[in-house]
């Protein structure tokens, strides 16, 4: 039987139709290479890259282990300035930006669901660290950070890499997200992720991991099959605030949830992005900071873009419990 649900957050509806649309052809789809070639980012080719804004090293600094760069060929220009101009009834800003990539390890072959935890926990303080220092600009009025993991999913690269983009214009998905949280918040004084992980707690059926600060999960509407979200357990609104403690407790939690999806899904090609409160905005009681993963193993079609509901074919409840049943 199809089902619509409803995101709490949005108020977005998806259709769940078990059975109906070839659940045997996602669930064995995996992310294949980028196209074979030079790699800029592996070592020995530094000279190819501009230069680094953020690296780790080795204990004896021979070696780099991570390296954020600005993207050679950026979305966006750090040069253009962010003045807004209006033609009639059409707005245009010129295309400032600030495009850095994270090259995550000097291992062309490696992934983050292979990595180690301090591996982990580097990439997850780059993310952290150059988040803080692009907020600072008053130009930046938010950032954006995500991953695509496998050419079906974006990546042009095969060497593991995520990206940082700061834009001067609030993405309106986010302002969706955040105006829908306030509603939420005046009509029940609550912030509705924070009532979110009350409810999956007090259902226990769609956790996959929590740990003392935070909690993965498949949300109860996910759009995509296999969607999961990572939340921190205590509301909080910026990611790039939280304290060290909290920062490597969230990278391994990640680290573990991205193996499950590699083990219980093959290798499946995803996207990660990470949703926050907008530069230079306090602590809001209305909006949570969330991460989100999407494993693309089904494609939008006609349907989706004219209605914006999505379809489904994997309720949230069998998601959670495969990826939950290659447990060691």
């Amino acid at each position: 039987m199809s089902l619509f649900r409803r995101d709490p957050v949005t108020g977005r509806w998806t259709i769940f139709t078990p059975g109906k649309l070839l659940i045997e052809n996602i669930s064995v789809r995996h992310r294949s290479d980028t196209a074979p070639g030079f790699c800029p980012f592996c070592p020995g080719h530094e000279s190819k890259t501009p230069n680094e804004t953020f690296t780790i090293k080795s204990q004896d600094g021979s070696q780099w282990k991570l390296r954020v760069v600005p993207n050679k060929f950026p979305a966006l220009s750090s040069d253009a300035l962010p003045a807004h101009e209006t033609y009639g009834i059409y707005d245009l800003i010129e295309g400032f930006g600030i495009h850095e990539v994270v090259i995550e390890s000097p291992n062309h072959t490696s992934d983050f669901g292979k990595y180690s935890s301090e591996e982990a926990r580097n990439v997850v303080r780059a993310w952290q660290e150059r988040m803080k220092v692009l907020s600072v600009d008053k130009r930046v009025r938010y950032i954006m950070l995500f991953r695509n993991c496998g050419a079906e999913a974006g990546a042009s690269l095969e060497h593991p890499h995520s990206q940082i983009i700061a834009i001067p214009i609030f993405p309106r998905l986010v302002a969706d997200e955040i105006e829908s949280s306030r509603r939420y918040y005046e009509w029940k004084e609550r912030c509705v992720f924070c009532d979110i992980i009350h409810e999956e707690q007090a259902q226990g059926i769609r956790i996959l991991i929590e740990t003392e600060n935070f909690i993965s999960f498949v949300p109860y509407a996910a759009r995509f099959p296999y969607e999961t979200w990572i939340l921190p357990r205590r509301h909080q609104s910026h990611f790039y605030k939280i304290d060290d403690k909290c920062r490597d407790e969230f990278a391994e939690l990640l680290l573990q949830t991205l193996k499950r999806i590699d083990i219980a899904l093959n290798l499946p090609p995803f996207n990660l992005v990470l949703h926050t409160t907008p530069c230079h905005e306090g602590e809001v009681g209305h909006y949570h900071w969330h991460l989100e993963i999407i494993p693309r193993l089904a494609r939008i079609a006609g349907f989706e873009w004219g209605t914006g509901f999505y379809l489904n074919p994997i309720l949230p409840e069998d998601a959670a419990k495969k990826l939950n049943s290659n447990l060691e």
